[in-house]
């Protein structure tokens, strides 16, 4: 079977320069085109459906906009296409080019690279002809194109209609089939009879009209012949029935629209099998109610995973699309309108506003921008990447090391406060996840730092006992070394004593604080940095004082040290796209 995995547009409708597609790449089964109203979703459809069925183009509407309006030289479309074939993992690469030539249309596919060493296999060459690669895509591809407009129902139940009968039914039923065949020999028999006598029957009417004072008289042709599928199609009707049968076109929208999917799906799992079948499918959710597009949703997936000859390409405004963005099966991309404002030579305007599409394909920044809009990430939570930290102070170490363009969503407790009331410290980490959990319609990339304290372990043991949790989250917990906490990541021992009796010269908030007993306390102690701090204090029996301040006040001078690589690095590898 062959699988789309690269796909290249250029000069058409909304679409300028080839550049501006390149990131619609890395095709999977199921692939979802984003973005806001008039940026080209639909378009991308077009031009594949194109590419599949030349002879629909249409240069008055398919030509890129701003090239008929300039007279640009290449105005017309450019479409290249990738194809992996899953048995010998081989590429071929096939471009089609629109031109003009003597006045007309013409349209030409050629072979522009390849990995294969045996294309013959498949009934192609290196230096295959136009006509040669077209057949090779006729007969290996089914394209189903499925327009979200109202006015394509009728349009659309005539086309699955007429599939059922002369493809199914034909393919299915023995008997169906003969009869279909006779009536086409019987058919074409009299047609070819009625052609032969209709000149002599036109002839003897003639000889009766010459005594008319004025000069006319009937002559009788053969009109366009009527197809065997005209004939079947007057001859059935198709209707739905939701407790009582009616015409599709009297049901409701979204009955109209629902029974026309799940029809063509039908024939993809029951006829086309044999075939690589695009299902492009221009916003699913039209029309429907909620529920229902969840229950297509399911069924989309259902078919996609088991039929290995089926590819979906589909525009979407709908949350329940949206929401798959870490689903295996599925590829995002997301599109926008670029304006510019151009001179050109040839346009009878000074100034021209030129607005063209570009793909882009999911990254973390792009797939953030698109869930915060689709309403996918909550008002507090507005990104899928977050990183849980016990207190403010390792917040603030962490907002020192991570650039701001692209780093993930910090949290703590505090930042929950006019939500819900979760607490600080490791005890807090639990409830956050909790949260972040229900309001997530997605699944979250989060890293959780903990101390490594016993206070630390024993709330990653808890964390990771949730398997529920675990399970509806990409979740990571990192502990810090044993015994540890984030500001021995942040400071040397005598980093740390220098910056905190700078601290208790600003703000004294050490009573009867004594520098040289202090430095001795701290160079010589084997503990932590906290420890060896509380050590100190309680030599001068000060335990009571609060050491968030001092922690606080430290976490705005914070130090590079090795550990302080060693957690960058681990942060990083887990949000690797963001890097």
């Amino acid at each position: 079977m062959f699988k789309i995995t690269w796909f290249n547009v250029s000069n058409f409708r909304s679409f300028k320069a080839r550049e501006y597609s390149e990131e619609f790449r890395n095709l999977n089964l199921i692939n979802v085109l984003t973005g806001e109203n008039n940026t080209g979703k639909t378009n991308v459809l077009r031009a594949l459906n194109l590419f599949f069925n030349p002879e629909s183009y249409d240069p008055d509407i398919d030509r890129n906009y701003i090239n008929k309006l300039t007279g640009g030289a290449s105005s017309h479309p450019i479409l290249y296409i990738s194809l992996l074939d899953s048995k010998s993992n081989n590429e071929i690469d096939i471009k089609l080019k629109f031109s003009m030539k003597n006045k007309e249309i013409v349209y030409t596919y050629t072979i522009t690279r390849t990995t294969s060493h045996n294309l013959e296999a498949i009934g192609l060459s290196e230096k295959s002809t136009s006509k040669t690669i077209m057949n090779f895509l006729k007969s290996n591809f089914k394209v189903v194109y499925l327009g979200a407009a109202d006015d394509l129902i009728t349009e659309q139940a005539n086309k699955v209609l007429t599939d059922m009968i002369l493809s199914y039914y034909q393919k299915q039923n023995k008997e169906i089939r003969n009869s279909i065949d006779s009536f086409e020999r019987s058919y074409k028999k009299l047609i070819s009879d009625l052609r032969n006598n209709l000149q002599t029957l036109s002839n003897g009417m003639k000889q009766e009209f010459q005594n008319l004072p004025q000069s006319f008289y009937p002559e009788l042709e053969v009109t366009k012949e009527k197809t065997i599928t005209d004939f079947l199609i007057d001859n059935f009707q198709l209707r739905i029935n939701d407790m009582y049968s009616q015409k599709l076109q009297v049901k409701g929208a979204g009955v109209q629209r629902s029974s026309i999917i799940l029809m063509n799906l039908f024939l993809v799992n029951n006829l086309y099998r044999s075939e690589n079948t695009i299902i492009l499918l221009d916003e699913p959710e039209a029309f429907l109610y909620p529920t229902l597009v969840k229950s297509l949703k399911s069924i989309f997936q259902k078919v996609a995973s088991k039929n290995d000859s089926i590819q979906m390409f589909i525009t979407t405004h709908s949350q329940e699309f949206i929401s798959e963005t870490n689903n295996n099966h599925y590829a995002f991309y997301n599109l926008a309108q670029k304006i510019e404002h151009k001179s050109y030579q040839r346009s009878k305007r000074e100034e021209d506003i030129v607005k063209y599409s570009i793909i882009y394909e999911y990254n973390s920044r792009v797939k953030n921008d698109v869930l915060l809009k689709y309403g996918l990430l909550d008002s507090v939570d507005d990104s899928e990447n977050v990183i849980v930290v016990e207190g403010i102070s390792d917040k603030k170490y962490l907002l020192s090391i991570l650039p701001n363009h692209c780093r993930p969503q910090i949290r703590t407790g505090s930042d929950y406060n006019d939500w819900n009331y979760i607490g600080y410290g490791a005890s807090g980490i639990l409830p956050i996840l909790h949260y972040l959990n229900s309001v997530s319609k997605i699944k979250r990339n989060i890293f959780v730092l903990l101390d490594g304290d016993n206070e630390g372990t024993e709330a990653k043991k808890k964390i990771l006992s949730e398997k529920k949790l675990t399970k509806s989250q990409n979740l990571k917990v990192f502990t810090l070394d044993s015994g540890q906490t984030i500001e021995d990541y942040f400071f040397s021992r005598d980093d740390l004593i220098n910056h905190i009796i700078t601290i208790q010269k600003s703000f004294n908030i050490i009573p009867e604080f004594e520098e040289t007993l202090f430095r001795t306390v701290l160079s010589e102690s084997n503990q932590n940095n906290i420890e060896a701090l509380k050590s100190y204090l309680r030599i001068k029996d000060h335990l009571e004082i609060n050491l968030g301040s001092i922690k606080y006040q430290l976490s705005s001078m914070p130090e590079h040290t090795l550990k302080t690589d060693v957690l960058l690095k681990q942060i990083k590898d887990f949000f690797e796209d963001l890097y």
